[in-house]
C-alpha cells in the first residue's frame, strides 16, 4: 500500500512540475512577443538605425552590425561609449559584447559572433555626445543558422 502511495505521489508531483514548466515557456514567449524591440530612433533632425548587413548569421562566425546615422550635414552626431550586445533569446547565458567603432561621422560598426543556432538580439548602448540625455538602447532581431 506505501508503495502505491509513493508511486502515486511521484507521478502526481511530475505532473504538476510539467504543468508548471510549461505555463512558464508560454509566458515568457507570450512576454517576448509583445515586447517592442526598437531598432531605430529618429529626431527632426537625423536618424540612427542599428542593421546588419550580414546577409546570414551564423553560429561562431563573425557578422556585422552598424549603427547608421542618416539626416542634417549640418549637425554632426557624435556617439558616446557605443557597444553592441549579442544575446539569445530564451536563454540566461551566452552574451557577447563588442565595443562599436566609428568608421566614419555617420557609421559605427562592430563584428561579433553568436554562440549558437536559434533566435539572437542585438542590443546597441550609446550616449549622444553634447547632450543631456540617458543612454539611448536599440535593438535587431536576428536568426542564427
Amino acid at each position: 500500500m506505501d508503495r502505491r502511495r509513493s508511486s502515486l505521489l511521484l507521478i502526481l508531483l511530475a505532473l504538476l512540475l510539467a504543468a508548471a514548466c510549461l505555463i512558464v515557456m508560454l509566458t515568457s514567449r507570450s512576454s517576448l512577443q509583445s515586447l517592442e524591440l526598437p531598432s531605430s530612433i529618429e529626431t527632426e533632425h537625423y536618424t540612427i538605425e542599428l542593421s546588419s548587413p550580414s546577409k546570414t548569421h551564423q553560429a561562431l562566425a563573425y557578422s556585422e552590425f552598424e549603427l547608421n546615422i542618416t539626416g542634417s550635414d549640418e549637425q554632426q552626431i557624435e556617439l558616446l561609449k557605443p557597444v553592441i550586445t549579442l544575446e539569445m533569446l530564451h536563454m540566461d547565458c551566452g552574451t557577447v559584447s563588442a565595443e562599436l567603432l566609428s568608421s566614419s561621422t555617420t557609421r559605427y560598426s562592430a563584428q561579433a559572433a553568436p554562440l549558437m543556432k536559434g533566435v539572437w538580439v542585438a542590443t546597441a548602448t550609446f550616449q549622444l555626445a553634447n547632450t543631456d540625455s540617458d543612454t539611448i538602447t536599440l535593438h535587431y532581431q536576428f536568426e542564427v543558422i
